[in-house]
């Protein structure tokens, strides 16, 4: 314990000096507890050092929102509350709580977006350790492969830029996951805190639920996932009843993303940017998402004869059962989002059955995946080129005397 304690000390000294120093260090030793913490400590660092690079990206407008609502009193900010499911522009109570929580001590965008990456940070270590734990049981050459796809692709730190729906991945998914093999009912408590982040997490939680009354029914699930290749135009259809029962703001919002107009102009846009051979809107997710898709299918019936544990049986069948609503809505804009979250479920079931056999091989998996792997790497590079300040690699403390400057601006403007 004595040395442990020594080595986090000496990880910390470094830091204060070069924190992209000490971060290299504990990234190749994750294994190590104290690395962990370093890790930590240097995503938040990262949000004290966000930089709004582009306009177009939402943390430019998160920004905009966290200067007005600093300028709010108790009581403008109580009255705002008190409409929050009549007004469909204020359903994610976990905006506008932090923003006036953090605009107590400051009106710099800087602590807030430090604070966000605190919270996704948590959340986002905490699921990646669960993952590297049977990875590390393993080492096979596939397993390396989709804990790259689930720590670097799905949803890394630079998605802080649009922090509420993606705070509440991580935030579901580690309930989720914890609940599902362990049967703790706390971390349904955990899962429920997704929706304080962003709304539209009443729909997985509500599957969730469904999938601990109903239990592992993968031939009803098998089922309902080919019907829901089907029923698409019948959900559209029953859509706006089936959300009337949340409240008005919830009602309305959800209405917006469903109404047939949306749709066509996000499927213009879609065949625009395929016309202009804007490949990197379009090709890499859904590669990746075909690509994690067969995967596992794949790996469940070429080993399914296996003993899986029951916890790895569970992981399959709540993720096929996720997969079936994630078919049935992912047509609705924004909705489909939530196949990230498929996909980080069907991830951790393979690296879960990989360990658990220590299974290697399967090469030619690893050869496919290179290809969407490579595409989504170079997609989140450029997002990150738009809000990494090129000091955030540097000694300390220039990263907070010099103006900001994305690396994009640096390179390019």
């Amino acid at each position: 314990m004595i040395s442990v304690n020594i080595n986090l000390i000496k990880l910390i000294l470094i830091f204060i000096i070069w924190p992209f120093g000490s971060f290299i260090y504990s990234f190749l030793m994750f294994h190590k507890r104290e690395s962990k913490y370093i890790i930590y400590f240097f995503l938040i660092f990262f949000g004290f050092t966000f930089v709004l690079g582009n306009e177009k990206l939402d943390s430019f407008h998160y920004a905009e929102y966290f200067r007005d609502i600093s300028n709010l009193s108790l009581l403008d900010f109580k009255k705002m509350l008190s409409n929050f499911l009549l007004s469909e522009n204020s359903l994610d109570l976990a905006q506008p709580i932090l923003s006036f929580l953090i605009s107590r001590f400051s009106d710099n965008y800087h602590l807030l977006f430090g604070c966000i990456a605190s919270i996704f940070g948590y959340f986002y270590l905490k699921s990646i350790n669960i993952l590297y734990i049977h990875y590390h049981n393993s080492k096979s050459q596939i397993s390396l492969l989709f804990l790259l796809f689930f720590v670097l692709i799905l949803n890394p730190i630079f998605n802080i830029n649009g922090y509420r729906f993606w705070i509440a991945t991580w935030v579901f998914f580690y309930g989720g996951y914890v609940l599902i093999t362990t049967k703790d009912k706390k971390y349904l408590f955990v899962c429920f805190l997704s929706m304080f982040f962003h709304f539209s997490f009443i729909f997985p939680n509500f599957i969730l639920l469904v999938y601990l009354f109903l239990g592992n029914q993968n031939f009803y699930y098998y089922i309902l996932f080919i019907v829901s290749f089907f029923i698409s135009d019948i959900i559209l259809q029953l859509f706006p009843s089936l959300i009337s029962g949340f409240g008005v703001g919830i009602e309305s919002k959800a209405g917006r993303y469903a109404n047939s107009d949306q749709i066509e102009m996000i499927g213009n846009n879609a065949n625009l940017a395929l016309e202009q051979g804007k490949w990197y809107l379009y090709l890499p997710a859904k590669l990746t998402f075909y690509y994690i898709l067969i995967s596992f299918f794949f790996l469940k019936f070429k080993y399914r004869n296996l003993p899986f544990p029951k916890s790895i049986n569970d992981i399959f069948s709540f993720s096929l059962l996720f997969l079936s609503f994630v078919n049935m809505v992912s047509f609705i804009p924004s909705m489909g989002r939530f196949r990230i979250l498929f996909l980080l479920f069907a991830l951790s079931f393979m690296i879960n059955l990989l360990s658990a056999f220590k299974i290697k091989g399967n090469n030619w998996l690893i050869l496919i995946g290179l290809i969407p792997f490579t595409l989504n790497f170079i997609t989140v590079t450029r997002l990150g080129l738009d809000v990494i300040n090129p000091l955030m690699f540097t000694l300390l403390p220039l990263p907070f005397i010099f103006d900001d400057i994305s690396i994009y601006q640096w390179l390019f403007k």
